[in-house]
């Protein structure tokens, strides 16, 4: 789920041929009758990683390009990656070692998930496999993997480094300040809003994460983006309640007068983006 920077210029000057590119707060909050005859372009960004402030920071003041950051409010200043990243990391580690498969002989709850899957267990691992391991682990709610992960870190933090990928309070400012970076909520912990279950829970998620944000960095927060696009009717209302707008996972146009809880976007990886046909083949929703 990436792009390259060079890639993600050439979208910029593409999108600036088709389309006005606007902030996505603008669009939620003005009326009607201000968007006519024109396309619109909001662009967004997802989890607040750190390649955002190294690569996508400098191309978006070149071009003078408004964007929405979606932050997770309580990993900014926590040193680690979510629970995908740092089980990846893990098991990369683990094969360079000589380790894996053989250490899921200690860790019952990934061993589980792998049962008898001959694929997952070779070594190199290959990406498929990797996606497979972690969509796997999907049984688990997000909490509990972090403990588990805690715990397999800890136990052997002499062998595993866990690099920064994730924003710093510092570098999100120097967002702010150039003007261009609205920041939007992401959660307080990234947790998929469907394993919650008490509303107190989906309060301190949405909300919260809300209002840490707005205390930290100052700002209004207006937007919110549910963690790998999982949502529930509750959600939607609670977004719907404290925030201009949501935005999940699925393919689409967005027009006014539409439901603003829920609103449509499209993902831009490197197949599909470095090339102006397909990249507009995929804004036209043909792939």
């Amino acid at each position: 789920m990436w792009v390259t920077p060079e890639t993600f210029e050439k979208n910029i000057v593409w999108l600036k041929e088709k389309f006005e590119i606007i902030r996505l707060k603008d669009w939620v909050s003005t009326s009607t009758s201000t968007f006519k005859n024109k396309n619109y372009c909001c662009i967004t960004f997802d989890d607040g990683w750190l390649d955002n402030y190294q690569y996508a920071l400098p191309i978006l003041v070149k071009h003078n390009i408004p964007i929405t950051l979606f932050c997770v409010s309580e990993m900014i200043e926590s040193g680690l990656d979510f629970w995908p990243g740092r089980l990846a990391s893990y098991v990369r580690q683990s094969v360079g070692t000589g380790r894996w498969p053989e250490c899921l002989d200690d860790w019952p709850w990934l061993n589980a998930v792998v049962s008898d899957d001959e694929a997952i267990k070779q070594r190199p691992l290959g990406q498929a496999n990797m996606d497979k391991l972690i969509d796997g682990c999907k049984i688990y709610s997000d909490s509990d993997i972090n403990q588990f992960l805690d715990i397999m870190f800890e136990n052997e933090r002499k062998d595993y480094v866990q690099p920064r990928r994730l924003l710093n309070t510092i570098e999100v400012r120097e967002m702010i300040e150039t003007g261009l970076v609205d920041i939007g909520s992401h959660t307080k912990y990234h947790t998929r809003l469907t394993t919650l279950r008490t509303d107190t829970q989906l309060t301190d998620e949405i909300l919260g994460s809300k209002l840490s944000l707005e205390a930290r960095f100052g700002v209004t927060v207006d937007l919110f983006c549910y963690p790998n696009g999982h949502w529930t009717r509750p959600a939607i209302e609670m977004v719907e309640q404290y925030y201009l707008g949501g935005c999940v996972l699925r393919s689409g146009w967005n027009y006014q007068g539409q439901s603003l809880g829920d609103l449509k976007r499209f993902n831009m990886h490197e197949d599909i983006a470095n090339e102006k046909v397909e990249f507009f083949s995929r804004m036209s929703g043909f792939i």
